[in-house]
């Protein structure tokens, strides 16, 4: 098991705390599951037409840089 901080937020202290391998493994595949959403949404809208573009209210320019981010960002 990985140690790291948790905060009582009732006194404001910091202690250690066992983090266990199952909520690092989910932390882990809901951030793989993020990335992959991200880079899919991004790739539609890379190839999404201008009427359509207009219909959601995002220009040219808007569509441009949401595409160039990387897909962890």
């Amino acid at each position: 098991m990985n140690q790291g901080l948790c905060i009582n937020d009732s006194c404001g202290c910091v202690a250690p705390r066992e983090t266990s391998g199952a909520t690092l493994s989910g932390s882990l595949i809901g951030t793989l599951t993020l990335w992959r959403e991200r880079a899919r949404t991004r790739r539609y809208l890379r190839e999404m037409p201008a009427y359509l573009l207009k219909d959601i209210g995002v220009d040219e320019s808007q569509r441009q840089q949401e595409v160039e981010k990387p897909f962890w960002r």
